[in-house]
């Protein structure tokens, strides 16, 4: 693992993601909801059981600071929005290469159906794109 490749990673994965929310919140009507794109190779459940591979660190740790972005948002942000983190799932794109199990159109409508049933006590939590919660 490269430490630039890490800069990459959260400039990319939480910077940006921090400076849309900074740059909408006047905008935002009161019980919006903010999506945050992370991945489950952002859990530490996963980590530590050995399910991510070490090859892709980087993009681990930058969904995993995601991931705590989105708590943060959350919290400081409750009553005007409600902000959580959306894995899209395992989507065939060229990260999830040809193996994977989901077309783009699929988890996109899945990952908009799911946030249309979100109710407040979603705020700050993870969910997979179908609407199951995941660890942290």
């Amino acid at each position: 693992m490269s430490a630039y490749s890490l800069q990459s990673h959260i400039t990319t994965n939480v910077i940006g993601s921090a400076r849309m929310v900074q740059v909408l919140l006047p905008y935002l009507e009161k019980g919006a909801v903010i999506t945050n794109i992370t991945s489950g190779i952002g859990s530490l459940k996963k980590v530590s059981v050995g399910r991510i591979n070490a090859e892709i660190t980087p993009y681990s740790i930058s969904k995993t600071a995601l991931n705590m972005l989105t708590v943060h948002q959350a919290h400081h942000l409750k009553g005007k929005a409600i902000v959580v983190c959306m894995d899209p799932g395992h989507v065939k794109t060229e990260m999830g290469g040809p193996k994977a199990v989901l077309e783009t159109t699929d988890s996109a409508q899945s990952v908009l159906a799911s946030l249309s049933r979100l109710v407040p006590n979603g705020n700050g939590k993870f969910f997979l794109y179908n609407g199951t919660e995941l660890p942290w």
